[in-house]
């Protein structure tokens, strides 16, 4: 497993300052993935790929300090992609 260094203090500002959420999960269960997929399965027969709008920007994991680069008046759920 890599390392990854991130400045936490000015991350923790900008969420602040910026009224932002972070989400995350660490060590979720295979329930709480199943149902995770689930839901995001039932919003998907409701709202069809008018969801998939909502997803404004992706940047690979390495790239995460373009993410927080985005204006909040373009930006409505940016994506660092793990994988």
């Amino acid at each position: 497993m890599e390392n990854l260094s991130i400045p936490a203090g000015w991350i923790i500002a900008r969420v602040v300052m910026g009224n932002q959420v972070l989400i995350g999960s660490i060590k979720a269960g295979r329930d709480a993935f199943e149902s995770a997929v689930k839901h995001l399965s039932e919003l998907a027969d409701l709202y069809g790929n008018s969801l998939s709008a909502l997803l404004t920007h992706s940047f690979p994991m390495e790239d995460y300090t373009q993410l927080l680069k985005l204006s909040s008046r373009d930006t409505i759920i940016p994506v660092l992609e793990m994988g």
